[in-house]
This record gives C-alpha cells, sequence and structure tokens, in this order.
C-alpha cells in the first residue's frame, strides 16, 4: 500500500510555481487528471512528489485502502499469468485482457449489494450478448481503480457526475477503449466497451437472411425514397443492418450522410457526420438538408420532431434509414403513427419495417441433437404447440466444449422480420386498429415473424430453441 509524507503538501501556489506553468493551464491539468490533489478545507493541497511525477512524465499516484496484491493474483489465476503486476496499473491492465480474452463487448466494474456489512465489488463481461460475473473483489479496492482508470480515460477524478471518455491501452496489439462512469448510491460504477479496429462493415450477404427479408429490402433500397425502419431491443443489431443497408446504396453518384452520436464506422463514399453537443438531431437534420443529399441514415429517432422531420423528408424523395426500439415490426409501425399523429404520413413515407433480434449460435464442435426434455417442453409450452413439435423430435442442444469456453455458443446470428407497406396494410391503418387487429390481419396471409426465422435456424442446427425462448417478445 502506497503512503505518502504529510508535510510534503504544497500550496496552488506553490504548486504552480513548481511546475513553471499558469493558473488557468494548471486548472485544466486538474480537470483531466494529470494531476492529483486533495480538498483541505476549501483549499486545494498537493503533495511534491505528485508534481514530481508530472514533471517526469508519470501518471498520478493513487492511495490503494487495503492490499491489491490478492486482487492481481485472481487475475492473473483467470489469466494464466502469474507475473501479473500488482499494483494498480497492472490489476487494470489484466482487467482489460481478461475482456480481450474472453472476447467480451464489454467490462462492468461496479459496486454489489449483499448486505449491510459487507465490501465487495463484482467484475461482469458481456459476452455474446449474455453478463455473466467474472470476479468478486473487496469494495474498497474500487475507488483507487475507478481513479486509475480516470486517469487513462482524461476524466476529471475529482467529479462526482458522469463522464464519458476513450483511450488506447497500448501492447503487441493495441486495443482502444470507452469509458462511461456513472454514480450510483451504492458508489461509483464503471462501463468499459472495447472499440474493435475499424474493419470494413458487415454486408447484407454476411448477415444470411431470410430470402423473404433480403427480397423487400433490396425492394426498398431500390425505390430510391421513403423511410426504412429497423427496429428491435436495445443490442439487437439493429445498426449493423442499416450499416450494411447504407453500403448497398452508397456510390459515387449517390451524396450519402450517416448522422450518429457517436459515430461509430466509417465506409466509402458516405459522410459521417457526429450530433455535436447540445444539439438536437432535428437541428442536424435541418442543416444537412442544405447539403443536397440523396441518402441520409439517423442513427436513432429519439424524440417526436426527429421523427416528423425524417418522415417529411423521405416523403420529399430522400431515402431515409433509422432505427427505434419496439417489440416488433407491427408496433413500430404503429409507434411511428402515434408519435406523429398522422396515419396518411406514416403510410406514404414508410416502405419497409424490420424487427430483429441477435441469438447465439451453437458451437459446431459440441452441438448435439437430443429431444426436449420434460422440463423443456414446459418452458417452450408456446413453442411446442405452435410448430407442433412433437416429443421424439431430435433438437439441437448446447453442451460445452474448450472451443467454446464450456458455453455451447460461439458467435451470434441475426432472426428478421420484414413488413412492407403494401396496399393492403395502408388501408387497414387507415382504420386505427389495434396491434392485435393487425396481427391477425397479417397472420391470414402468412407473414413470417423473426420467430419464423428463428424456428429455420433452429431446424437447421444453428442455435436452440432456448436462445429463441430467451429473445422471443410474448
Amino acid at each position: 500500500m502506497e503512503t505518502l509524507n504529510d508535510q510534503e503538501l504544497l500550496s496552488m501556489e506553490d504548486a504552480i510555481a513548481r511546475l513553471k506553468t499558469t493558473r488557468p493551464t494548471f486548472y485544466r491539468w486538474l480537470r483531466s487528471g494529470r494531476i492529483q490533489g486533495l480538498k483541505v478545507g476549501r483549499q486545494w493541497r498537493f503533495y511534491a512528489a505528485d508534481l514530481d511525477r508530472f514533471l517526469k512524465g508519470e501518471g498520478p499516484r493513487v492511495d490503494t485502502p487495503v492490499d491489491i496484491a490478492p486482487l492481481a493474483a485472481q487475475i492473473g489465476q483467470l489469466l494464466g499469468d502469474t507475473s501479473l503486476a500488482a499494483g494498480l496499473a497492472g490489476v487494470a491492465q489484466g482487467l482489460l485482457r481478461l475482456a480481450l480474452a474472453h472476447q467480451a463487448s464489454d467490462l462492468h466494474l461496479e459496486p454489489l449489494y449483499t448486505d449491510q456489512d459487507a465490501h465487495q465489488a463484482v467484475v461482469r463481461l458481456r459476452v455474446e450478448g449474455m453478463l455473466q460475473p467474472s470476479l468478486y473483489f473487496d469494495r474498497r479496492l474500487l475507488p483507487p481503480l475507478l481513479a486509475h482508470f480516470k486517469h487513462l480515460a482524461a476524466c476529471d477524478p475529482h467529479s462526482q457526475s458522469p463522464q464519458d471518455g476513450q483511450w488506447v491501452m497500448e501492447g503487441e496489439v493495441p486495443s482502444e477503449w470507452r469509458a462511461h462512469f456513472l454514480p450510483s448510491l451504492l458508489g461509483e460504477s464503471l462501463t468499459l466497451r472495447y472499440l474493435p479496429p475499424k474493419a470494413p462493415g458487415v454486408t447484407l450477404a454476411q448477415l444470411h437472411l431470410p430470402e423473404s427479408v433480403v427480397q423487400a429490402l433490396d425492394k426498398s433500397l431500390k425505390q430510391g425514397w421513403g423511410l426504412i425502419v429497423t427496429s428491435g431491443p436495445t443490442g439487437s443489431g439493429k445498426t449493423t443492418t442499416l450499416y450494411a443497408a447504407l453500403q448497398e446504396v452508397a456510390a459515387p453518384s449517390c451524396k450519402t450522410f450517416a448522422l450518429e452520436d457517436p459515430a461509430e464506422r466509417y465506409f466509402p463514399w458516405v459522410i459521417p457526420v457526429q450530433n455535436p453537443p447540445e444539439t438536437s438531431f432535428s437541428q442536424t437534420l435541418r442543416q444537412l438538408m442544405q447539403a443536397d443529399p440523396d441518402v441520409l441514415m439517423i442513427g436513432e429517432l429519439r424524440d417526436p420532431e426527429t421523427v416528423d422531420l425524417a418522415l417529411r423528408i423521405a416523403l420529399t424523395g430522400h431515402l431515409v434509414l433509422t432505427q427505434l426500439h419496439a417489440e416488433s415490426a407491427v408496433k413500430a409501425l404503429l409507434r411511428l403513427i402515434d408519435t406523429s399523429d398522422s396515419v396518411y404520413t406514416v403510410t406514404e413515407a414508410v416502405k419497409l419495417v424490420l424487427n430483429q433480434r441477435l441469438v447465439r449460435r451453437l458451437c459446431p464442435a459440441c452441438k448435439t441433437w437430443e429431444p426436449l426434455s420434460p422440463d423443456q417442453q414446459v418452458a417452450f409450452a408456446p413453442f411446442v404447440t405452435r410448430w407442433q413439435i412433437a416429443p421424439t423430435q431430435a433438437l439441437p442442444q448446447a453442451q460445452g466444449c474448450p472451443a467454446c469456453a464450456q458455453q455451447g455458443y460461439r458467435g451470434r446470428l441475426q432472426i428478421t422480420e420484414a413488413l412492407p407497406m403494401s396496399g393492403a396494410l395502408r388501408q387497414l391503418l387507415h382504420q386505427h386498429p389495434s396491434a392485435e387487429a393487425i396481427d391477425a390481419h397479417l397472420q391470414a396471409e402468412q407473414w413470417p415473424t423473426y420467430l419464423e426465422d428463428g424456428w429455420e435456424r433452429v431446424q437447421a442446427g444453428e442455435t436452440t430453441l432456448a436462445e429463441l425462448a430467451r429473445v422471443a417478445a410474448f
């Protein structure tokens, strides 16, 4: 545990003189966490040792109230690396390596409530869309760990407000991370998102969509105007689908903008625009309309004003691709109508609504084919009835092996439904029907939902009925 000599405390004036800088520059260094200080009453005080570290280009020193070596040993055991450094820097790097080793998209570092006297924190990793605990440790180590990550992400170590930052972890293969610090009643938590290298985006062909979805999407894109909406819950791959569709239409003869917050991917013949702070999407959209666009991708329909503007842009001969959160394609369509308060505008502007989910793909090395157990027959009763699954019918099951880290799954695949705006659907919507009435109309026309797509994937051995039940909206 590191300690500091109380007699080395300097006033701010002395610290500024020691660093030979100006007060505004010193404040900037202090806010960014490059210099560490402490409040004594209303006055800032600084350790001479910390200022000397700054002059040498070293990070600020952070106190650890308990021994951090056991946590380092725990991480080293999970990584199979006994040489992991025991300090804060070593533990932080070990946590990031742990996330990369498990191919996690996110790492969550947060306090955990068990009982009033417990001192516990938890590290959770999101792997293939599923959040799972990885290790537990003494909660008293959480603040110094977060302070170290704030330094890495160039955030204010003294702020108790939500903060965002970003940095690159050096190594044989550098990795980029985005950090979000969030105060809570239990203490501050941290979410780290791994930002993969800017590789080419997924194409529509790589999504392996059902033929009916491919045909509907291709027809809508080729029309060259109107609104195409992809919908689903958070983490269902909506943005990936938008990127794939965007690459289909982007060309030298077509001026294409992608408005996001934040912008994440770059494609040929697509101009990425990041929504400025304190500016609404609708304000930025109005500015983009002065730039003679042919195609616009809007990251998300966030408010009624953006919805209305997107519909008007689509009606004036532009192709607009966007997304919103909804349980089904039908409910996404009804949400657009409720938000815009104009059935006519929606039915004329909308060309296609997609709804999708991401399910985990079975590991080909260890999957088996077995009939449903009695417990599974009860748990999956809606599916057993829907598709008349016989008790003896063999279905793919997840097992687990070293190739998939005992998870039974490797990678994910998309299941999708596509709802085009047909003449019959347009007439029905003008009668202000309920979602149930629209579902009944589509069922009579044998419209395939994402569940039908999922069932075909189960029969093909790509995923399991358990995965389909996990993402189903019942």
